[in-house]
């Protein structure tokens, strides 16, 4: 017997269909992430188009990569396929690789939107690596407050150098030895864009959401994380950081 579906409940509130399989569900829910990343990326390059400013079109990217979680609740974990929830990150993955090692070149749209300075060697480190740990995340973090967690910090990080920017004259400072420059108002970014993705994150997955003092804590840790990190690597970083404190931190009294 065929079991119901996120999408089959969809798609049956609207009249539309009875029953698809799980197979179908899970390739169908994938599909729209393509299409989600594909307007991400269409949207990115307007952006850069229209405004000029790779920072922007870059860390409009990359929050909007980090939402990607917000389809995990239509995979149906009952069929192994839910693991088509990386099929963007992982078939990304190539991509950039292919474009910032052997094609290099600097005039080409996704390169200029995902990078700072059209170098298509920049794709190489944050956007790749960026591509990895949400494949990492969607097999081994998949609805999980890990997951919410990892994801939430890369909202904070793409937040960070836009709220820097909100201020005219921003009070930097940096933590030794590996740590770049950074602004207070930025790492306060990192903070408060943290603490709202996971609110946001557990409410569009169906999740309890954690405890409030939980959550500041994943913020400041997040802030600091950031801070400290050497700027190529960041987002592996935080990564391996926020996972590896989760327990921790949930478990403290």
């Amino acid at each position: 017997m065929t079991s119901t579906t996120q999408l089959t409940k969809f798609l049956q509130s609207y009249n539309t269909i009875a029953t698809i399989s799980p197979l179908t569900n899970n390739i169908l829910a994938s599909l729209l992430t393509v299409l989600y990343v594909k307007l991400v990326l269409e949207t990115g390059a307007f952006i850069l188009y229209k405004l000029q400013k790779p920072e922007l079109s870059r860390k409009f990217i990359h929050v909007c990569a980090a939402s990607w979680i917000v389809f995990w609740p239509l995979f149906d974990t009952t069929h192994w396929s839910w693991r088509l929830n990386v099929l963007v990150p992982v078939a990304m993955f190539f991509k950039l690789l292919y474009k910032g090692a052997i094609l290099r070149d600097p005039n080409d749209a996704e390169t200029m939107s995902m990078s700072r300075s059209s170098n298509p060697t920049e794709l190489l480190y944050g956007p790749l690596h960026f591509t990895m740990l949400m494949t990492w995340v969607g097999l081994y973090r998949f609805m999980s407050y890990q997951g919410i967690v990892i994801m939430s910090s890369m909202i904070g990080d793409g937040i960070a150098p836009l709220a820097a920017s909100c201020v005219q004259n921003s009070h930097t400072y940096r933590i030794r030895p590996l740590g770049g420059i950074k602004s207070w108002e930025g790492s306060v970014g990192v903070c408060i864009g943290t603490v709202f993705a996971i609110y946001t994150f557990s409410y569009a997955l169906g999740m309890e959401v954690l405890r409030s003092g939980d959550i500041v804590m994943f913020g400041v840790l997040a802030s600091l994380v950031e801070a400290a990190s050497p700027g190529r690597f960041d987002n592996l970083s935080l990564t391996v950081l926020m996972d590896f404190s989760f327990e921790k931190i949930v478990n403290l009294v």
